[in-house]
C-alpha cells in the first residue's frame, strides 16, 4: 500500500493514531505538520490518511481529486466537511466526539485486533473524560516523553504488562510511580521569599517602569526641530513627524528604542 499519513505534530492523540497505521504500514510516509497548516503537496496516485489536521474544504476536495484514496479520521465534529465520492473512489470520513482519532483509527485498520491500552487513555485524555485508573499520572507519564513513533512503540510495550495481568490495578505501579513524580514536581509550592526580598524585587522593576514611562514621554530626549512645533500644532489636521518629513522624527524615534533597550538589559526578574 503506497499511503501517505498526513498527522498533526505536537498531539498524543494524533501521534497515537499515526501509530496505529505505523503498526500496520511501516513503510508508509508519515508527515507531520501543525494543525492549522496547509494541505501539503502530495504525489498523484496516493492513498491518503488525515489525522487531526484543520484542513480546509477546497484543501480536502482538492488532495481527494488527486489522491487514489482518501481517509479522514477526527474527534471534532466541528471540522466535518462532507465530500462527494467521485468516479467511486474510496472515501472515508469519520468525526466521531465519542471516539478519538486514535480509537477510530485503531478500529479501521485493525477491526478484528483488541484495542491497546495506550490507544484507550489516548482516547480518555483527547475526550477529557479521565474515567480509566490513574488516568492523570499516565497522561503525565505519556507527555514526558519525545513524541516519535519508535518511542510510542515502546510505550505500547510498557503498557501490555496491565493487559496481559487483566488490568489489575497492581500492574500499573511502574508507571504510575513515574507519573505522580512528574505531578508533584508540576504542583510543587514556589519558593517562598522574604519581605525584605520581595520589597527589593518590587522597587527593582517600579524604577525600571518609570525609566520606560520617561523614555516614552520623551524625557531627555532631542529638542524638536520647527518642523515638529508645526506638526503638534495641527495634529488635529492629520499632520505628524514623518509625514512632515523632519529629521527630528527619526533621532527621537531612535531616542525612545535605545532607551528601552538599556532599561530591558538592565532588568533583573
Amino acid at each position: 500500500m503506497q499511503c501517505v499519513i498526513l498527522y498533526r505534530s505536537r498531539c498524543v492523540d494524533a501521534l497515537t493514531a499515526t501509530w496505529s497505521i505505523w503498526k500496520k504500514f511501516a513503510d508508509a510516509s508519515f508527515r507531520e505538520s501543525p494543525a492549522d497548516a496547509p494541505c501539503p503537496v502530495v504525489p498523484d496516485g496516493k492513498d491518503v490518511v488525515v489525522l487531526g489536521l484543520n484542513f480546509r474544504r477546497k484543501e480536502l476536495e482538492h488532495l481527494y481529486a488527486e489522491c487514489k484514496s482518501l481517509s479522514v479520521f477526527d474527534h471534532r465534529e466541528a471540522l466535518r466537511c462532507e465530500l462527494m465520492v467521485t468516479d467511486g473512489k474510496p472515501l472515508v470520513q469519520a468525526f466521531d466526539r465519542k471516539r478519538s482519532t486514535a480509537a477510530q483509527a485503531w478500529n479501521h485498520f485493525h477491526p478484528d485486533v483488541r484495542v491497546p491500552l495506550l490507544v484507550k487513555y489516548s482516547m480518555d485524555h483527547a475526550l477529557k473524560l479521565y474515567k480509566l485508573p490513574f488516568s492523570h499520572e499516565i497522561e503525565a507519564f505519556i507527555a514526558s516523553y519525545e513524541m516519535s513513533l519508535s518511542v510510542w512503540d515502546e510505550l505500547a510495550k510498557r503498557f501490555q504488562f496491565a493487559e496481559e495481568d487483566n488490568g489489575r490495578l497492581e500492574s500499573y505501579d511502574p508507571v504510575v510511580k513515574e507519573g505522580t513524580a512528574i505531578l508533584r514536581y508540576r504542583c510543587r509550592p514556589l519558593r517562598p521569599t522574604s519581605y525584605e526580598e520581595t520589597e527589593k524585587r518590587v522597587a527593582t522593576l517600579t524604577s525600571h517602569v518609570v525609566k520606560l514611562r520617561d523614555a516614552l514621554e520623551m524625557k531627555g530626549a532631542p529638542e524638536a526641530g520647527p518642523d515638529c512645533n508645526f506638526c503638534r500644532e495641527h495634529t488635529n489636521q492629520g499632520y505628524n513627524c514623518s509625514t512632515c518629513g523632519c529629521k527630528c522624527h527619526d533621532v527621537r524615534i531612535l531616542y525612545i528604542e535605545n532607551q528601552r533597550k538599556k532599561v530591558l538589559e538592565e532588568t533583573i526578574l
